[in-house]
């Protein structure tokens, strides 16, 4: 029986990101240029915005982190479905790849401000500040799932 809940959730997942790559849009705007869609403008958005803050505090840039996109993003769309760190098949959110050591969430209506909406909140939460700020981590990935007007975010730190 586990066996099944653990099969039904995979396909819920994919069928949930798959849905939400599909309303994706990139528009070419010159030969070298070429729109961001909103998830990769969020995400964007809230690595500039992170650095920014570190930078305040007097700390050393993140680096993104492109080998936790396909963990990050697959845990936003985990909170579609449980809005926890907890994921949806029970077990902890670092098991979605061994090498994350923290984890920030949020989710907040989609709006052009979504990016600033969610680190405002963030900033303004000890906890989620202090993962911000932890000398300790070197790398961030973000990963942005909307369903919607719903724009799920995870922020993965890792080490």
């Amino acid at each position: 029986m586990r066996n099944l809940k653990r099969i039904v959730y995979e396909v819920v997942v994919s069928c949930l990101i798959l849905a939400a790559s599909w309303h994706a849009s990139v528009v070419p705007v010159m030969a070298e240029e070429v729109e961001l869609t909103r998830e990769e403008a969020i995400r964007e958005s809230l690595y500039e915005q992170t650095n920014a803050i570190r930078s305040l505090y007097g700390l050393e840039a993140l680096a993104y982190n492109k080998d936790f996109d396909e963990a990050s993003d697959l845990r936003a769309a985990e909170l579609s479905v449980l809005f926890s760190h907890t994921r949806p098949d029970g077990t902890n959110y670092w098991t979605v790849n061994e090498e994350i050591y923290g984890e920030n969430v949020s989710w907040v209506t989609l709006t052009d401000d979504a990016a600033t909406k969610t680190m405002v909140g963030w900033a303004n939460s000890p906890t989620h500040l202090s993962n911000m700020l932890n000398p300790g981590f070197t790398s961030v990935s973000f990963g942005v799932f909307i369903m919607g007007d719903i724009v799920y975010v995870t922020m993965e730190f890792g080490m």
